[in-house]
């Protein structure tokens, strides 16, 4: 069997496995294969998320859940559906700068993600300003590796000419101020981060998303109480910074979570989330609308106390399951093997490595010497552009534009000049 695992950046992996490999043997080998920088410090961060973008539906999955179970227990409702699963950073650490400096690859994954998030749903949460300043610190990153100044026109123009504003600036906002303005407003924020690295305009990227669109937190409408029987409507907010966040006067901390539980109640189609703490006798009690819901709670909050913990151990185990899953599993829930043998089924392995915005036939390499340069009609940040002819299939000859990458460029550089083709 084989899935794909979409990343932030639009590419994927496709990951060759046995129904035995429980989910977190999937994120391990996708994250194992990426880490080619830092030391996996923040490894337990990452979570597998299940959609059907056709009829919107979700799915957090558990990271003890075989991919037969997860056979059983989605895909089955809906054979031959366009299901998707997305990698994700679901649980952060207490600073995001303590994730740059323990575990860079980590990082620089949450980035992608929060950047990807930022252009396609995000932005409608920001102002004009806040917006600018974003566009601004994303093209001091993307340019950090350039010589010339962010705040000349001559940078400004080559960016909007060679790469496109639109890469740094949200859809719809282009429409909204007039161009001279807007490169004006871009000078002028840019002249601000002159000095800045790109680490820190990273950091500055995601802690203006997180000030602004709180995209650090998770909301869920539920009924909280003591008991199924006294509870009242609520949104339960749940992040780094907050813990689980009940009201105003009411906040937990993940440290003080002892175990969780999922129950169906008894005279609704309703799913109760309950809580144990180590500070009280008391069971808190949330009751979600649905399994999806709880599950998806339950995940999140394990997710955070496994990181935020001292024990680094789960509070929500397979025994904790829903009764439905029980009767569903049968006595399926202990994994793997205590003695780190691998199984006949339980493998996975990277097969295929890709990027959605690259098409899936490789027919647009050329042959160089179908390629003859000509004058250079102009100079970019990463090269020059040539006057020049390419010859077709055909044998035709068709003038072109042709871009050259300096011969002295880093591998950064290169990767940026690539990008843009």
């Amino acid at each position: 069997m084989s899935l794909n695992v979409c990343l932030p950046n639009g590419g994927f992996n496709v990951v060759r496995h046995g129904g035995s490999i429980n989910i977190q043997g999937i994120i391990t080998i996708v994250t194992q294969e990426r880490r080619s920088t830092g030391n996996g410090y923040f490894s337990g961060l990452y979570a597998m998320r299940l959609t059907r973008p056709s009829s919107k539906e979700v799915y957090w999955l558990h990271k003890d859940f075989t991919m037969q179970q997860v056979q059983e227990k989605y895909l089955q409702k809906c054979p031959g559906a366009d299901w998707r699963y997305d990698l994700r950073i679901r649980y952060l650490p207490e600073t995001l700068r303590e994730l740059a400096n323990k575990d860079t690859a980590t990082f620089n994954f949450y980035y992608e993600q929060v950047r990807s998030d930022y252009y396609l749903e995000l932005h409608t949460k920001v102002d004009q300003d806040v917006a600018l300043q974003i566009c601004c610190l994303d093209i001091r990153k993307y340019l950090s590796n350039a010589s010339t100044g962010l705040d000349k026109k001559s940078t400004l123009e080559y960016l909007d000419r060679e790469i496109g504003l639109q890469r740094f600036i949200p859809h719809g906002m282009l429409d909204k101020i007039k161009p001279k303005l807007l490169k004006k407003h871009i000078q002028t924020h840019c002249k601000k981060l002159a000095n800045t690295s790109e680490l820190d305009c990273m950091l500055q990227f995601l802690e203006l998303l997180k000030l602004h669109t709180q995209c650090d937190q998770e909301r869920f409408e539920v009924d909280y109480g003591t008991s199924e029987s006294f509870t009242i409507p609520i949104e339960l907010i749940i992040g780094p910074d907050v813990g689980i966040q009940a009201s105003a006067a009411r906040r937990i901390e993940f440290k003080h979570i002892n175990k969780l539980k999922i129950e169906d109640c008894k005279e609704t189609s309703k799913v109760a989330l309950r809580l144990k703490l180590t500070t009280s006798a008391e069971i808190l009690c949330f009751i979600c609308p649905n399994a999806a819901v709880a599950e998806s709670l339950a995940d999140l909050i394990d997710g955070y106390c496994r990181i935020h913990s001292e024990a680094e151990c789960s509070v929500w185990t397979a025994e904790d399951f829903s009764e439905a899953d029980r009767k569903r599993f049968g006595g399926r829930h202990k994994l793997g093997n205590n003695d780190g043998i691998l199984l006949a089924e339980d493998y996975a392995e990277i097969i295929e490595e890709g990027d959605y915005s690259v098409p899936a036939v490789r027919d647009y390499e050329l042959n160089r010497d179908h390629i003859e340069l000509g004058i250079i009609l102009g100079k970019g940040q990463f090269g020059d552009v040539h006057k020049g002819t390419v010859m077709t299939k055909e044998g035709t000859t068709i003038p072109v534009a042709i871009k050259t990458c300096k011969s002295d460029a880093d591998a950064s550089t290169t990767d940026k000049f690539l990008e843009e083709a």
